[in-house]
């Protein structure tokens, strides 16, 4: 005689369901980390090439300042810190006597389509934001090339408030600004970048330029 139950074959319609939500739940569970990696690394990404931006900015405007001289400088008078430089570069020495080139302009100007009232007017995600803008003269006839898009109305941490919110005893300054002091030239440059969620990626970088003439 055989004894004891056959063994069991196939599965219940319980333990089939049990098993679709179980891999339902795995497979929820890896798209949403799937996503929260992607999304990750594209914020790492934009704030990346944010800094990026800034720095190589920071660097040309560095290689254009550094043929000037501190007496070739205005606008006339010259205020310790202003969001407009204007310089000469010299292009030599003759019988003595330092020669200067045509004048240039390093300033912030508001982007296009923004105005200064607190709004997104160009409907880009930013506000009163504006752009670095190169100008030179030849022959009394000015060209203007924007060298940066989306810098910031005021330098990272200050505020358009008449308060010195950042505590580096300057108020309200800009987002592109220029300090002139007795022996050389300091620039500070806040970019931002609109995200997807809302919130501007920020970069800060400043430097000192010590003119070569």
């Amino acid at each position: 005689m055989r004894s004891g139950r056959k063994s069991r074959r196939g599965f219940t319609a319980l333990e089939i369901t049990i098993d679709v939500t179980i891999m339902s739940v795995f497979l929820t569970a890896l798209a949403l980390f799937g996503s929260s990696s992607s999304g990750f690394m594209a914020s790492k990404t934009e704030q990346s090439d944010v800094e990026s931006r800034v720095r190589r900015i920071i660097i040309k405007m560095t290689q254009e300042l550094m043929p000037t001289g501190l007496g070739a400088l205005g606008p006339d008078p010259l205020p310790q810190l202003g969001d407009r430089l204007e310089y000469r570069k010299s292009i030599g020495v003759t019988n003595g006597v330092r020669v200067w080139g045509d004048s240039h302009r390093l300033e912030f100007r508001y982007e296009q389509g923004e105005v200064d009232d607190g709004l997104d007017n160009n409907g880009n995600g930013l506000v009163d934001e504006g752009v670095v803008l190169w100008t030179r003269s030849i022959d009394g006839v000015e060209q203007g090339v924007v060298w940066c898009h989306g810098v910031r109305e005021c330098l990272e941490g200050e505020e358009d408030n008449g308060v010195d919110d950042n505590g580096n005893g300057f108020v309200d300054e800009s987002g592109l600004s220029f300090e002139v002091l007795e022996d050389r030239i300091v620039v500070r440059l806040t970019v931002e970048r609109a995200s997807a969620e809302g919130m501007p990626y920020v970069q800060t970088l400043s430097t000192s330029i010590q003119p070569r003439n």
